[in-house]
């Protein structure tokens, strides 16, 4: 990667979900930062990626043995690529971000956290957003203490001292390791929405906390792009709740 700015590798696991992640990877080229790669991490199928290098960026994939089913691939998954990422080189990132494989990212999401983390080991957005697309419900709440996983990133200097958590709850317990992490960002518009659904298993399906109706679609439409909120009412209406 060549620019001035400081590098970030983004960190996508994923595992047979190819309609969600394809529109990750679209996601991700849209992010105005000049200086980063995706990392993809699947131990399913590969996805289909063209055109990987483009300008500000690319797109590389690491392919591992299946270990074992539901939500405790993707977190494997996650732990092999920081080993990876802790492990190698890795065009001289200074940073490492989560990059969720079927939630939604606005452009300036790695732009503003660049932006805003400075020395500090982590920036974080203090609040969280969910969308349930098969029921149109969601959720938003506060994280005073710690950001979601899905809005994480980390200086790699730091993964490299102290790893990522080999704990039933590694985004929490990540949090709770950090000292002096930056947690900042608008709850009103936000970078990061986590997309609940019923496709491709893993845990998706479960609604969760996602419990205020959206009428028309009109909160989260308030949020996102044309685009993007295209692709998930198509597939909210085709979903089963």
């Amino acid at each position: 990667m060549s620019s001035e700015a400081p590098a970030v590798v983004c960190v996508m696991p994923t595992r047979d979900r190819h309609v969600f992640a394809s529109r990750a990877v679209d996601l991700f080229r849209r992010q105005t930062y000049p200086n980063k790669a995706l990392m993809v991490v699947t131990d399913g199928a590969p996805l289909d990626i063209p055109n990987p290098v483009f300008p500000g960026g690319f797109i590389f994939q690491n392919p591992r043995p299946p270990t074992r089913d539901g939500i405790g691939s993707l977190v494997d998954n996650i732990r092999y690529a920081i080993k990876l990422l802790t492990m190698g080189g890795y065009f001289g990132a200074t940073h490492v971000a989560f990059w969720e494989d079927d939630d939604w990212y606005h452009p300036e999401r790695l732009a503003f956290q660049m932006s805003q983390v400075g020395d500090a080991p982590a920036h974080g957005y203090p609040f969280t957003n969910y969308y349930h697309i098969g029921t149109s419900m969601r959720w938003e709440g506060p994280h005073p203490e710690r950001a979601s996983n899905n809005g994480t990133l980390v200086r790699r200097d730091w993964l490299i001292k102290n790893g990522y958590p080999d704990t039933r709850y590694p985004d929490v317990d990540l949090w709770k390791s950090i000292r002096g992490g930056v947690l900042s960002g608008n709850p009103h518009k936000p970078h990061c929405i986590g997309i609940k659904h019923n496709h491709g298993g893993l845990g998706a399906g479960h609604r969760g906390m996602c419990t205020t109706p959206d009428a028309g679609w009109g909160w989260l439409s308030s949020k996102i792009d044309d685009e993007s909120l295209e692709f998930y009412r198509s597939l909210g209406h085709a979903a089963e709740d």
